[in-house]
């Protein structure tokens, strides 16, 4: 312990050190604070809400699940620091054994699959449970098997230099699989929710893409130094290997502030069919109903004469009951002779009207806020993108160039 105290203590600690040692600070404060949200919180608000006891199981677990990626994030970073620390990596040495560095990688080889599984709970009541772990410790236990064999001498050591490194990497490939299939499974998540809902900004998931893109590069530079010359890349090396920790403290805050407001909003608004629905599509894909023109007459009329579009909440299952059909062939209707998800169906036709009172209405009486909120839009920034997005300029570049300021000719708007 007296050898411990005295590494601490040298210069040799230095600003990465201290950097690592934050990170740690920071993840494991956040883990305590999520495991709290997910003991006392989450009841709190569940008993107020009168929410029913799966969707309170499911916030505690989905809750659970963060609170041990950002316990793992922070014992990560301890670990990191017991191997690169040239002091603390000796005392460990000569205390516990060159074998201890290879153990301790096991921690490297699960957040990856945690995050995984924290997305994949949170977005689908049906996500599998089952053997969750068994494929991080089954590649853990085979890189080191692979280390310790003939392999290690022929092919191995001169690139990785000692077996915990080889097995750390193994390790930071698999998370970075895992990382890519979490946006894989993201990505099919925004095409699902934008052919049900109208508004996504209740269900929005780019904070977790975000985070997830951040973390995927994360382990994807980790795999890059053994493959560098220390001799030719000194500087370009070393900021390789520091760089991800300082995007880990961003991405670490990002994903408890998100996580709290809008992973609670995503458990909330998901339907508990919407997954079973697409996977009912994808099986029955080769009996596509029959769309009548009496049945896109009607589709029509419910948005250019009632005005559907107007509803800030609309979801495909309140449009379809309106029409008097199923989802499934409303759905398909809009898919093929629209061209277009429910998401754009809808937004096309709240995007039109703004256009014609942007043209129209007196920007000295009429707000672009107010027009927008009118048409069914929430969100000032969903609204904003959306617009440059499909019309290629801001809602005030658009006012500018085609309004009555512009043109005074064009009739004033009763």
């Amino acid at each position: 312990m007296k050898a411990l105290f005295y590494a601490l203590g040298q210069a040799v600690f230095n600003s990465y050190d201290v950097l690592m040692l934050v990170i740690f600070v920071e993840s494991v404060l956040f883990s305590i604070f999520y495991w709290l949200h997910s003991r006392v919180l989450i009841s709190f608000y569940g008993g107020v809400a009168e929410e029913s006891t799966e969707k309170l199981q499911r916030r505690r677990h989905s809750a659970m699940l963060m609170a041990f990626f950002l316990l793992l994030v922070g014992l990560s970073e301890i670990v990191f620091l017991l191997t690169y620390n040239i002091f603390l990596s000796d005392w460990v040495r000569n205390t516990v054994g060159a074998w201890f560095f290879v153990a301790i990688t096991l921690i490297f080889f699960l957040p990856g699959a945690m995050l995984f599984r924290y997305v994949s709970t949170l977005l689908d009541r049906n996500a599998a449970q089952n053997r969750f772990f068994l494929t991080p410790l089954v590649v853990f236990v085979t890189s080191i098997l692979v280390a310790y064999s003939g392999l290690w001498e022929m092919i191995l050591q001169p690139v990785f230099w000692e077996p915990y490194i080889f097995v750390a990497s193994v390790a930071f490939a698999l998370n970075t699989v895992f990382a890519l299939l979490t946006l894989r499974f993201l990505h099919r998540y925004q095409q699902q929710v934008q052919d049900y809902f109208g508004n996504i900004d209740a269900v929005d998931v780019r904070w977790l893409t975000v985070v997830t893109s951040g973390f995927c590069v994360i382990w994807g530079m980790a795999l890059i130094p053994p493959f560098m010359s220390e001799e030719k890349l000194p500087i370009l090396r070393e900021l390789i290997i520091h760089l991800p920790s300082v995007l880990q403290i961003v991405l670490l805050t990002a994903a408890v502030l998100f996580g709290l407001s809008q992973g609670v909003r995503i458990i909330q608004v998901l339907p508990e069919k919407l997954f079973a629905q697409h996977a009912d599509a994808v099986a029955e894909s080769s009996q596509e109903p029959q769309v009548s023109e009496a049945l896109l007459i009607q589709l029509r009329t419910l948005m250019e004469g009632d005005y559907w579009y107007r509803r800030p909440d609309i979801t495909l299952d309140q449009f379809a009951n309106a029409a008097g059909q199923s989802p499934k062939l409303v759905s398909h209707a809009i898919n093929r002779h629209f061209e277009k998800n429910f998401y754009e169906f809808v937004n096309a036709y709240r995007i039109e009207e703004i256009k014609q009172r942007l043209k129209e209405e007196d920007p000295n009486q009429v707000s672009i806020q107010s027009i927008y909120e009118s048409a069914g839009f929430r969100s000032k920034s969903s609204f904003n993108t959306l617009f440059r997005k499909w019309v290629g300029m801001t809602p005030s570049q658009y006012r500018k160039k085609f309004g009555r300021a512009t043109n005074p000719l064009i009739p004033l708007a009763k």
